[in-house]
């Protein structure tokens, strides 16, 4: 459901298979941006559950979606309902039903979850322990007819029938695979297929629900017994539970001692939830006990009317937002009308299982069904059908697409679970088990195996990977992880409430992080190791209304009575506003300085258009399953979208010819890629690891080989040289060994870089502080001398305050509230006769409009004549730079030095730059003009001097059709560039002579800080041979900013200088990585991040953000304003600086065209271990939430119909957050990292030797 969107044209979705950790397959979607610079994969459990993982032994395939079985059907009326609304809760469309569930407890722990939950559903005829037409847990029962039969109804109200057979034993209903047996006491046990027992006691009551490992949950239903009424859980803890004198639950009370209690009314019906905190729900019923109305514990209501069969036919809210009406056309077709007047027609077959589905606009998609209740396949609306095959168990067994390709698994006898696993190209994984059916191996299709080990209770205690390491995981007794040994003895200590939240983190170095929560498991404090904390606070449904940083600045929520964000304000009062339809689509996002962005829906909720402050509108058109097949930008160029039978894209239009094909294998993996410079090709191993690329000229091929983890061991590039790769114990990179020899990197525990030592000698050293940030940053040549080095200080949020050098010149730094630089001072310190003495080089002072856009900057320089310089600068209302005032103070007068003004496309992109100089002669002007393609790439830059004929420059530049810039032409003089993934290997003039070649390790991704070296090659000019070729190593600061290069002695012998936004001295022209490692365009004073062009002059792109508001409102500026804390690897996102593995583990090291799959680590910015997650869709979009225990619920993240999810953090209750719809705004803006980053990233690593599908921290 995530639609192709712009960023160099498209995203793609793959589908992956895996085995969990209860041993059975799920479907997981694997989503990524081209050119592979995010890459992450997305899975959901049979039972809803949500994580992420990216693991190179998956299997590639189609994904092979459980279908409902006959006590899954509630689940999916659900889903189907909640794509019409985002009503709550849903309506069966099938009867009628309507539905409520809440969860009022909930605990991890041991075996099954310690937990209180309830279920409504207004057809039951059933009053149980929470009143009339609720169950729970405790209502679970067991009848016996008189003729033997046997039906139980679950928690959800649905039931399971059996029948007896001639043996004794029973048969169970058509999509039933439980087991049931009679004793001989007259008790029940049930086992379901996958090994889990359920007891039932004489009186058809729940007894115990034990899992293959022997651990119980226990229901105790004696209100008059010592111990009472309770459930109790494998380790011991309990949720008590207090009867009225009517039998039904009057206040349930979990391990941490918190009260949830109930009211009811004189007809039985459940009137009132008070949760822990005091905040009420309220319910109100008519005669018949249907629920009519729902208040909120905010107060905000929801509607249901009832026909009189006491069907829901509508539900709305006040102002008939969110609106649903439901026809019954007859027994077996339902028609769903939204707020909108949109309908979508539903067919059943006799079970109420959807067969068609016609959408608002007449597109039609088909399921079959067969007796046992599987869907045995799927045809879409352009009519392309997926077929699935069972075995008599209800397993899928087979699962072909619409092109052929098949996917099989095989399953164990006794549990069910998955045994093999053979993808469409026969790659086979393999699983065993033990005799409880944990995990004991898997075995990769290339033989590699990993291995796992656990406790009595099933508990995971080691996993082994192929090549031997070994990881240790500890718990408490309730079953909650308390210690991580990792395989270099690496400990990390997590500490639990009596709640189960996570309170504490204990790093292997020693430094804890503590958590503290409110009475709903809301996350309000975050205590840092160096004593800074953030915190939070939330209305009563769990919004989180304010955020307040290290340094006391708040932001601050507001929201509508739906429960949607309408307003943020940052900590200086500039605030973003949010319009909605009636089905939640955002109609309007209004900036901090009042200009209105619209966006407009078609039928089916995807965004058709997007119009900026300035009237510019760009158009979206789909074809009948959603994929985007047109888009017509600003500027009225029209690009179109072809795909396959699997909605992958295969061909790309533009409206100058030159257009993109794409080819893929029957695993859905990119093979070929073919643009008007010709075809590039992609070959994989059977772990879907690129093997190589093959570009269009000869002698243009890589090549890749891997270990067992999927490290990669060598590269053999263009040229035909070797690069090898070695790593530690924990898969942490050691060696990168080229032509010159071995650079070695050494750690600490928590994988912050210690050290990296060239082969010449040369060396950096690395210290950090407690909370991991760098403290220092010393350069070293060959003698061990201190010739580049950076000393860092920082404030309370982690903003470096000051950088002191080895030279004795120091720069300090100032932030507003918004974190946005303020203030840059530069001074040295020299020896006089008085001491030490302070001389300013140079202070900048900046201020910004509500926009983020710089208003103003004062240059005072000490050193030139011109000691005070005025910059001015004026927008238009899409935040476009119109003009710069260059100022300077003389005789106490503002002379006026010189005016620049810009000029721009309807994308939004800048097509010019006037520049007019005044002296004391006349003006000279200088204008260049931009051009650029219909991806909005720079293609051409034509730079006119004032006066000389000869004073012009011309620039071009070229790209293939994955977006990566093959070419660039100055005056004449061609580079040809050639790749390792995204970053250059080597550049060729046009006679194909080399010019310059890279050996690239350890860093940032978009390559900062990655360089390890570049050889530069001289000829002769002569004979036009090779002459010389003279190697240099990069050295960086904490930035990852070229600062020093050191020759093949390991002398030290140039120097770069920048200020804050990366204007800089340099003293070799010839070396172009320059600020944030990225190429520096002397000629045009740009810099080149992959995606974007960045002019440093004035902090900000050439051209807006591709992704849209993702990276804020703004989408022209360079890292919020905040360049000493941020980077932004390719000219898309900003991102907080991490640590150079982190990033390595985040971009991983294999190149790959875009949607390869790369390597077996994983970012995961995820839910601790053990929370829950749940999904529903709703709106067009599939949403994620996090419960933490009792009633605390939030949003964790939404994929919206053309979005996709690029954000997760790692604590908060109530994590929320939009993708752009095709470029339009992110609904919830504000996030918080688990290291109070902010917008930054927490990452996580998944080894293979890491078995649970689950994040590790």
């Amino acid at each position: 459901m995530i639609l192709p969107q712009e960023y160099h044209g498209r995203y793609q979705i793959s589908y992956t298979l895996g085995c969990f950790e209860n041993g059975n397959v799920d479907s997981i979607r694997q989503s990524f941006l081209s050119h592979n610079w995010r890459v992450f994969a997305r899975f959901r459990y049979s039972n809803g559950s949500i994580g992420e993982i990216f693991s190179n032994t998956a299997q590639i395939g189609v994904p092979p979606e459980e279908p409902p079985s006959e006590d899954a059907l509630l689940k999916t009326q659900q889903v189907v309902i909640q794509k019409m609304t985002t009503t709550p809760d849903p309506i069966n469309i099938a009867t009628g039903e309507m539905f409520v569930f809440a969860e009022d407890f909930f605990a991890n722990g041991r075996g099954p979850a310690l937990k209180l939950s309830r279920t409504y559903r207004s057809q039951t005829p059933f009053s149980g322990l929470f009143g009339y037409g609720w169950r729970s847990a405790y209502d679970v029962n067991l009848t016996e007819d008189t003729n033997g039969s046997v039906i139980i109804f679950d928690k959800d109200g649905v039931g399971r029938y059996f029948t007896p057979d001639t043996s004794g034993g029973y048969t169970a209903s058509a999509g039933n695979h439980d087991t049931l047996v009679k004793n001989a006491d007259g008790t029940f046990t049930v086992t379901d297929k996958h090994g889990l027992v359920t007891t039932y006691n004489q009186d058809g009551r729940m007894s115990t629900i034990t899992d293959r490992n022997g651990n119980t949950l226990t229901f105790a239903y004696d209100p008059g017994a010592a111990e009472g009424s309770y459930i109790r859980d494998a380790g011991g803890r309990r949720i008590m539970l207090t009867l009225d004198s009517n039998g039904r639950i009057q206040s349930a009370q979990d391990p941490a001692g918190r009260l949830v209690q109930y009211g009811y009314d004189a007809n039985g019906n459940l009137t009132t939830i008070t949760d822990p905190s005091g905040h009420i729900t309220h319910y109100v019923y008519d005669a018949n006990h249907n629920i009519t109305e729902m208040a909120n514990v905010n107060g905000h209501k929801t509607y249901f009317a009832y026909d009189n069969e006491d069907r829901a036919v509508m539900n709305w809210q006040d102002g008939d937002v969110n609106k649903v009406a439901l026809s019954f056309d007859s027994d077996t077709q339902t028609t769903v009308t939204d707020a909108l007047g949109h309908s979508t027609v539903y067919e059943f077959n006799e079970y109420g299982l959807v067969t068609l589905m016609t959408d608002p606009l007449g597109n039609t998609t088909t399921t079959a069904w067969d007796e046992n209740l599987n869907r045995t396949s799927t045809t879409d609306s352009r009519g392309n059908t997926t077929v699935f095959e069972y075995d008599n168990k209800g397993n899928l067994t087979k699962v072909t697409n619409a092109l052929g390709h098949q996917t099989l698994f095989s399953y164990t006898s006794g549990f069910n679970l998955l045994n093999s696993a053979t993808d469409a190209l026969g790659n086979t994984t393999n699983y065993t088990y033990d005799a409880q059916g944990n995990l004991l191996s898997l075995t990769d299709a290339l033989g590699y195996t990993m291995q796992m080990a656990y406790d009595t209770h099933g508990s995971l205690t080691s996993s082994t990977d192929a090549l031997g390491h070994a990881s240790f995981f500890e718990y408490d007794s309730f079953g909650q992880l308390v210690k991580t040994t990792d395989a270099l003895s690496n400990t990390t200590l997590s500490a639990y409430d009596a709640a189960g939240n996570n309170i504490s983190i204990t790093d292997a170095k020693g430094a804890t992080t503590s958590f503290q929560y409110n009475t709903l498991n809301r996350l309000m404090q975050i205590d840092f190791a160096d004593g800074t904390n953030v915190s939070y606070s939330y209305d009563a449904f769990g919004n989180r209304l304010s955020a307040t940083d290290q340094k006391f600045q708040t932001t601050i929520n507001t929201y509508d009575p739906y429960e949607r964000l309408s307003q943020t304000a940052d900590a200086l009062g500039g605030a973003a506003v949010y319009t909605y339809d009636k089905l939640g689509n955002i109609l309007a996002l209004t900036d901090a300085s009042s200009h209105t962005t619209n966006y407009a829906y078609d039928a089916n909720g995807r965004l058709s258009s997007e119009t900026t402050p300035l009237g510019h509108t760009t158009s979206y058109s789909y074809d009948e399953v959603g994929n985007l097949v047109s888009k017509v930008d600003a500027n009225g160029h029209t690009i179109t979208y072809t795909y396959d039978a699997l909605n992958r894209l295969t061909r790309v239009e533009y409206p100058d010819g030159t257009n993109v094909s794409y080819a893929y294998d029957a695993l859905g993996r990119q093979v070929s890629m073919t643009d008007s410079h010709g075809t590039i090709n992609y070959t994989y191993d059977a772990l879907g690891r690129l093997l190589s690329v093959d570009g269009p000229q000869t002698g243009d091929t890589i090549n890749y080989t891997y270990d067992a983890l999927g490290n990669r061991t060598a590269m053999t590039t263009q040229d035909g040289q070797t690069v090898t790769y070695t790593y530690d114990g924990l898969n942490r990179l050691e060696g990168v060994t080229d032509d010159e020899g071995i650079t070695l990197y050494s750690y600490d525990a928590l994988f912050n870089i210690t050290s990296i030592t060239y082969p010449n000698g040369a060396s950096v050293r690395y210290t950090y502080d407690v909370m991991n940030r760098p403290l220092g940053v010393v350069n070293r040549d060959a003698g061990d001398n201190d010739k580049a080095s950076f000393a860092y200080t920082y404030d309370a949020a982690g903003m470096v305050t000051k950088i002191s050098r080895e030279d004795g010149t120091f720069t300090k730094y100032r932030y507003d509230a918004l974190n946005r630089l303020a203030r840059e001072t530069k001074k040295e310190s020299k020896k006089g006769k008085k001491g030490a003495e302070e001389k300013i080089k140079y202070d900048y002072q900046y201020t910004y409009d509500p926009m983020g856009n710089r208003r103003e900057l004062i240059k005072h320089k000490e050193d030139e004549d011109d000691k005070q310089i005025t910059e001015t600068y004026s927008y238009d209302t899409g935040s476009r730079l119109l003009s710069l005032t260059r100022n300077k103070e003389k005789d106490g007068q503002s002379v006026l030095l010189a005016t620049v003004h810009y000029g721009y496309d309807n994308n939004g992109n800048r097509i010019s730059k006037e520049e007019t100089g005044f002296d004391d002669d006349k003006p000279e002007t200088q204008i260049t003009y931009y051009s650029y393609d219909h991806e909005n790439r720079l293609t051409n830059l034509e730079y006119i001097g004032d006066s000389d004929e000869d004073d012009i420059l011309n620039a071009s530049f070229a790209y293939d059709g994955n977006g990566i810039r093959t070419k660039a032409v100055e005056g004449g003089k061609v580079a040809r560039y050639y790749y390792d993934g995204l970053n250059v290997l080597f550049e060729k003039d046009a006679a194909g002579l080399a010019q310059k070649s890279y050996t690239r390790g350890l860093g940032f991704p978009g390559g900062i800080g990655r360089l390890v070296s570049m050889k530069r090659y001289e000829y002769d000019e002569d004979e036009g041979e090779e002459a010389e070729a003279k190697i240099h190593y990069y050295h960086y600061d904490a930035l990852g900013s070229v600062r020093a290069l050191s020759n093949q002695n390991g002398k030290l012998t140039a120097d770069f200088d920048y200020d804050a936004f990366g204007n800089g001295r340099n003293n070799k022209k010839w070396n172009t990585c320059r600020f944030s490692s990225k190429e520096f365009e002397d000629h045009a004073n740009l810099y080149y991040f992959g995606v974007r062009y960045y002019d440093p002059e004035i902090g900000r792109w050439l051209t807006p953000d591709p992704l849209g508001f993702i990276d804020g409102p703004n989408r022209y500026l360079y890292v919020a304003n905040n360049p000493l804390n941020f980077i932004d690897p390719w000219g898309l996102l900003g991102e907080k600086k991490l640590s150079a593995l982190e990033w390595w583990l985040y971009e991983s090291v294999v190149p790959g065209p875009f949607g390869t799959p790369v390597s077996e680590w994983a970012i995961g910015e995820s839910i601790f271990w053990g929370d829950p997650m749940r999904y529903t869709e709703e709106a067009g979009g599939t949403v994620m939430w996090l419960e933490r225990g009792a009633v605390g619920m939030g949003t964790v993240a939404v994929v919206t119909a053309t979005g996709l999810i690029a954000y997760e953090t790692t604590t908060a209750i109530r994590i929320e957050f939009h993708m752009p719809h095709a470029g339009g705004p992110h609904q919830y803006p504000h996030l918080q990292g688990i290291q109070g980053r902010g917008w930054g990233k927490t990452i996580w690593r998944w080894p293979s030797s890491y078995p649970q599908w689950w994040p590790k921290p």
